[in-house]
């Protein structure tokens, strides 16, 4: 998945799950806890930082469940030990903002899903259509990191990447219509403007 439908897709998701539990107004109003919303929207595409290793895409740590299950983690540990709301909250939205990274990237290109505890990649296909078999569904082939490399892209994939210009546009105009309307009050029509006008 590209990195415009990332940040702009899984931000609105995350945002509307925020307000559907009941939290939202933790990142609404002061500039300050605006801010608090910043990192999450960065934890949309921080897994993709890898793509500056060579050959190291999606095969290193940064697309492994473990890093969603820390942040996860985290938020129970400072949940249970009465820390202020915000912060468990932050921590739980990072950790879902990286596992819809995760399930965003179910296109076929391998993950090291499983790491530091298992060395192999998962490619998994949720749609897969080949010219011999037609259309296959929730299709997994697993292998070694350098099998992926060495016959596995070429003969899973579509070598040649193709950039849908719809998707990430559809996703900025959720983005804009959800977080620009509910999170900035400079938006026109912002719902924020109120809250902001009220606080001193």
């Amino acid at each position: 998945m590209d990195t415009f439908t990332h940040l702009f897709l899984e931000s609105t998701v995350v945002w509307f799950l925020l307000g559907f539990t009941g939290v939202q107004e933790l990142f609404k109003g002061k500039s300050v806890r605006q801010l608090a919303f910043w990192p999450v929207m960065f934890a949309a595409i921080a897994p993709d930082f890898d793509v500056f290793i060579p050959n190291g895409h999606r095969l290193f740590p940064t697309h492994s469940l473990v890093f969603p299950a820390i942040f996860a983690l985290v938020g129970l540990v400072l949940w249970a030990t009465r820390r202020p709301k915000i912060t468990y909250v932050l921590s739980w939205a990072i950790g879902l903002q990286w596992l819809l990274h995760l399930l965003l990237d179910l296109d076929g290109y391998a993950m090291g899903l499983f790491w530091p505890f298992s060395p192999l990649v998962y490619s998994i296909f949720l749609v897969r259509r080949t010219p011999t078999e037609g259309f296959r569904f929730l299709q997994v082939f697993v292998m070694s990191p350098q099998d992926w490399l060495n016959w596995g892209r070429a003969a899973l994939t579509n070598p040649v990447w193709t950039f849908e210009l719809g998707v990430p546009l559809l996703s900025l105009a959720l983005f804009l219509l959800t977080i620009g309307r509910d999170f900035w009050p400079w938006w026109p029509c912002g719902r924020n403007k109120e809250i902001s006008s009220g606080e001193t």
